[in-house]
């Protein structure tokens, strides 16, 4: 990688490795290179072992980062009264910031639902009575740490909340 105004090079000092590796692979850019052009060396050989000249490509832009989203988004199940829920995601797009966290009871699977402002920035719920008959979903927002906004996700739970039974044994 180098970083400066412009994508020329001048030969190797300066440069930092992301990745060597005697035969052609794929890799992913790190987060570390973000605002760095990305310079690949290019060695040709032959079968016998002998070596040609490098040769180098520069990317023609910086790095950048991708902007915030979420490449999986999940709720474990429990949907009884007094389970707990809990809602997990995975984010890309650079560091992380205060991403939004809300909770949704829906009549039925489509409708849009009415939030549960308790559980406002929490990926945990624990289910009350007035869930009992109803669908639960999550939606998450990424926020980058510079405060760009991605688009929400939301999961929906696979059933209708349960109400709790409690048996007595006598």
């Amino acid at each position: 990688m180098v970083q400066n105004n412009s994508s020329t090079l001048d030969g190797e000092k300066g440069l930092d490795a992301l990745s060597t590796s005697k035969i052609a692979k794929a890799f992913c850019i790190p987060l570390g290179a973000v605002g760095y052009y990305i310079v690949a060396k290019f060695t040709p050989m032959i079968s016998d072992g002998e070596s040609g000249e490098p040769a180098y490509v520069i990317s023609e832009r910086a790095v950048e980062t991708l902007p915030p989203s979420l490449n999986f988004l999940s709720i474990t199940e429990d949907y009884t009264e007094g389970g707990i829920l809990t809602a997990s995601y995975g984010y890309v797009g650079g560091h992380e910031g205060k991403s939004i966290y809300n909770w949704y009871l829906h009549e039925i699977e489509n409708d849009s639902g009415s939030l549960i402002p308790e559980v406002t920035g929490v990926l945990q719920y624990r289910i009350t009575k007035d869930a009992i008959g109803k669908f639960v979903s999550f939606q998450c927002t990424p926020v980058r740490d510079d405060g760009i906004v991605g688009d929400p996700r939301t999961c929906f739970g696979q059933e209708r909340v349960r109400p709790c039974i409690i048996l007595k044994i006598i």
